[in-house]
């Protein structure tokens, strides 16, 4: 399960970050670079003034089959009747229903040979034969297995899916939506913030810290792009760091109405890169404001990725520390030199025998 943060910038512009690890039953590592979906085409996107981001926690299956089901429906659609964000996200909800019905249906096919209308109908024909559904074991099963409600092991995988909608409108500007997979409902982000996924509450905590910070009328107008992303890759840190199923290169995507570039993608070696300088951030490696302009150079002025990181060992306050923590090294920076602590035990030894002599004198 990925876990995904997004963070309102101010009312036109937002930016959202996903990592790539995925564990399969909570014991097979699989990475997953492109978990963040653009839905719309450049020629939809110029049409309807609008852009669309989706990325999903759970299945990366299932989420793939959602974006791929809304583009089909959407390239066949005229568009007239798409005025604001919540008409796409409508959309998006209609298509997730559609790929959980197809999957459940599925399932009941591979295990009764019935879907979901014969099972409310109460029977199903097969080859020109009429099968009546009367076994109670047969019906309480395929209860279980429907009702999103009960859990089951065979649809686990498929109700525990999440995703993360997020964009602009002419009209609103920056908004977000959540796709809640166990309730399949579309609800909006009313907090400017959102973190969904493995980890959520390790990254909810630092977005919280970060807020709480801010004063009400610097909530309300927004905040610098390289602060934003900043932070939000600091709470993708805060939940890999403390929390299972979580971790891996970040894939993070601005999104500016007001920019020439209204969708800026940052992936691979950038993204990496971006996360290793707010991980020597966070360790007090290197200072807020070199902080705040490497990753300016790095991603909003497009530099040079070799260069970024050597500024970044040069600058750092102990650069050999550094690589060990960027590899994943144990480092306890309060832990202080064997040879300090051998140091100081001689010294004490030296004040006990000098204090005894003098009390042996009187």
């Amino acid at each position: 399960m990925a876990l995904v943060c997004v963070l309102r910038i101010n009312n036109d512009s937002g930016v959202i970050v996903s990592d790539e690890a995925y564990w399969y039953l909570r014991r097979r590592k699989s990475y997953f670079i492109s978990n963040i979906y653009n839905l719309l085409t450049r020629e939809q996107a110029n049409l309807l003034d609008m852009e669309l981001v989706y990325a999903g926690v759970g299945n990366p299956n299932f989420h793939y089959e959602v974006v791929r089901e809304f583009q089909k429906e959407i390239s066949s659609n005229n568009l007239k009747d798409i005025k604001i964000l919540e008409d796409l996200g409508h959309l998006v909800l209609r298509n997730y229903h559609k790929v959980l019905r197809k999957k459940i249906d599925n399932i009941l096919r591979f295990m009764y040979g019935f879907n979901t209308s014969d099972f409310i109908r109460g029977y199903f024909n097969k080859e020109g034969k009429k099968y009546e559904i009367n076994q109670e074991s047969v019906k309480n099963t395929a209860k279980t297995i429907i009702d999103s409600n009960q859990k089951h092991n065979l649809t686990e995988l498929i109700h525990r899916n999440f995703a993360a909608i997020v964009g602009f409108d002419k009209y609103y500007g920056f908004r977000g939506f959540h796709l809640n997979g166990e309730k399949a409902i579309l609800a909006t982000m009313s907090g400017g913030f959102e973190a969904i996924g493995a980890g959520k509450y390790g990254a909810g905590e630092n977005f919280a810290r970060f807020l709480n910070q801010k004063i009400l009328d610097k909530r309300r107008k927004g905040f610098s792009p390289v602060e934003s992303v900043v932070q939000v890759l600091l709470s993708l840190k805060r939940g890999s760091d403390y929390y299972h199923e979580a971790g891996g290169i970040p894939q993070i995507v601005i999104l500016d109405r007001n920019s020439s570039k209204r969708v800026l993608e940052v992936t691979d070696d950038r993204a990496k890169l971006a996360y290793e300088i707010v991980t020597a951030f966070d360790w007090d490696q290197l200072d807020k404001n070199l902080t705040y302009n490497l990753i300016e150079r790095l991603i909003f002025k497009n530099e040079d990725i070799d260069k970024i990181e050597d500024i970044m060992f040069k600058k750092a306050k102990d650069s050999e520390q550094l690589d060990k923590i960027l590899r994943g090294y144990k480092v306890d920076l309060t832990e202080p030199e064997i040879n300090e602590v051998k140091k100081e035990e001689s010294e004490i030894v030296q004040k006990e025998k000098v204090k005894g002599m003098k009390v042996k004198e009187d």
